[in-house]
């Protein structure tokens, strides 16, 4: 029997067979589709852990999945000091060296203390990535973090300190909370072992299709839309309804089947969020992407929720997840609905758990690393000869709720693996989906293999009847003014603004005012200051373009005077 999923009832690791049909389960990798699903065995020990294995059936106690996808934070950075958990989390010893290679120049270790309002963002790009886990005979270290941090960060001493820092016991009263009425994973691993944009659409689409970098265009070419299929298209093709909801801009733009006029009219406010969620409407599948910006209506409430550490403040991502499970325990449809609350990478915070080095590459796209200056690699292999795609990145924190989980469950290794070295990571999701709405494909060959989680459903001959209305009160909003990490200002547009900017420019065929121009332009991460141009008005910039965006062409009208 499984020693995973630790709480409700054991479950017993599936018999490996072939082509077994079941009544209500979604249909058998055929031998015409076998090809296309299962990963790719170059050799005998590939081909023996890539053996396809027994699912349980699909089955209808879960309608209506939400997915909050927040921003760049590690399992042990989030809930590694949360002793209400028991989990894989840090005991208080775990430390980095300074120098690997000299001793006595002392190490770092892990420390509770994380502001809401990161001082400083740590480097998580592909390339830092590599170096920050060490690999060494194939096998991450997990010690070049502050290494990494001191030797390329202008602020040194200080991101050292914060990239082996975590949110102190009870510093997350609602994440806490959810994690504890409902089910945690403390092995789920990012996607990708690198940045945003690659992990999002592993996501969405279980292939990152050649991207390796966050802001790379699809095969280096720059402004480049990805072309691959998504998630949200299989559920419509299958006669399933689904709304990406956005707070105040739309995410993932770089996908072209986000472009469709489908996929626009399913683009909707937070406001029709709640208001399905109260009438017990919501579709098969809610994505929703957090603020980015300012909405100054809210006052204080207002300012960006991502969690990203880049000026958010995690106290009001913790106010999004209150508001968001408290809405759907309200509503109608609560006995039907599973939410999923998830980060897209680990942010370059330091995790003491060695990520998976053996994951099927999705599809036949490689990897590709764009260099500056116009260089090109599409081969698949990085500098050290490993391949992006063939394995996962660091664990995220990931809370699972829903009427039918058991209080307190604890999801570590698969019990229900489609593969036998299937592991929980961001494909999982669409794993999931395909599972609890019976869509007759795979996206790709990573979801094929990804570990679903929908059995956990399965343990509970009813759903729970107490769980909780409300949960704790989330921390007093505490962002900060001022310097940002790199010099620049909190109330100064991010870098993700700044790229979305120039996405909406291109998609409507307009040109944003020239002091926000300015600062779309201002990509050097270092940079020192954009010129005149605020936070809230590029919010109030992105909510215009995004509603117009979400209309249809306008490429006739310059969203500029709407404002």
């Amino acid at each position: 029997k499984a020693a995973s999923d630790r709480a409700g009832q054991p479950t017993a690791t599936p018999t490996a067979v072939r082509h077994i049909r079941r009544v209500g389960s979604s249909p058998p990798i055929a031998s015409s589709q076998e090809k296309n699903a299962r990963p790719s065995t170059s050799s005998p020990r590939r081909a023996a852990m890539h053996t396809l294995l027994l699912l349980p059936p699909a089955h209808p106690r879960i309608k209506h999945v939400v997915v909050l996808y927040e921003e760049n934070r590690a399992f042990d950075h989030f809930f590694g000091h949360q002793r209400r958990l028991k989990v894989n989390g840090l005991k208080g010893d775990e430390s980095n060296p300074v120098n690997p290679a000299d001793p006595a120049a002392g190490a770092v270790g892990v420390s509770g203390g994380a502001p809401y309002v990161a001082r400083e963002q740590p480097r998580h790009g592909y390339a830092a990535y590599q170096t920050k886990l060490d690999i060494v005979g194939g096998v991450p270290r997990m010690d070049g973090f502050v290494e990494y941090e001191r030797s390329v960060h202008p602020f040194a001493h200080r991101t050292a300190d914060a990239v082996m820092q975590g949110f102190s016991d009870g510093a997350l009263p609602v994440s806490t909370a959810l994690a504890a009425e409902f089910a945690v994973f403390d092995r789920w691993f990012a996607a990708f072992p690198g940045p945003s944009w690659p992990n999002h659409m592993f996501s969405i689409s279980g292939t990152a299709g050649g991207g390796t970098n966050t802001g790379d265009g699809h095969l280096c070419r720059p402004g480049a839309r990805y072309p691959q299929r998504t998630i949200f298209d299989s559920l419509l093709a299958a006669g399933h309804e689904y709304a990406r909801i956005y707070n105040d801009s739309v995410v993932e733009l770089y996908l072209e089947a986000l472009h469709s006029p489908e996929a626009k009219a399913r683009t909707q406010s937070m406001d029709r969020f709640f208001h399905d969620a109260a009438a017990g409407t919501l579709p098969a599948l809610t994505w929703i992407a957090p603020r980015q910006g300012v909405n100054k209506s809210l006052g204080a409430l207002g300012g960006p929720n991502s969690d990203h550490p880049d000026c958010c403040d995690v106290a009001l991502g913790e106010r999004l997840r209150k508001d968001l499970y408290e809405a759907v325990r309200a509503g109608p449809g609560w006995n039907e609905t599973a939410l999923l609350f998830t980060w897209d990478d680990p942010g370059g915070f330091y995790d003491h758990v060695p990520p998976p080095m053996a994951a099927p590459p999705p599809d036949d796209q490689p990897a590709c690393f764009c260099f500056e200056g116009g260089g090109t690699s599409c081969h698949g292999r990085d500098p050290r000869g490993l391949d992006p795609y063939a394995r996962l990145g660091s664990r995220l924190p990931v809370i699972l709720i829903s009427p039918w989980l058991a209080k307190g469950t604890v999801v570590s290794e698969p019990s229900v693996r489609p593969f036998a070295d299937s592991q929980y990571d961001g494909t999982s999701i669409v794993a999931t989906i395909k599972r609890l709405f019976e869509l007759p494909n795979f996206l790709t060959k990573r979801d094929a293999w990804a570990a679903p989680f929908d059995h956990l459903f399965d343990r509970l001959p009813a759903p729970r009847t107490d769980t909780p209305l409300h949960l704790p009160d989330a921390p007093p909003p505490t962002r900060r003014r001022g310097p940002r990490p790199y010099g620049t200002d909190c109330d100064e547009p991010s870098r993700r603004m700044r790229r979305a900017i120039s996405t909406f420019e291109e998609a409507l065929g307009v040109r944003a005012p020239e002091r926000l121009h300015a600062c779309a332009e201002a990509a050097p991460l270092w940079a020192t200051s954009c010129e005149g141009g605020t936070m809230l008005e590029a919010s109030e910039w992105l909510a215009n373009a995004t509603r117009e965006w979400c209309a249809g062409p306008g490429r006739a009208r310059d969203v500029t005077q709407q404002q």
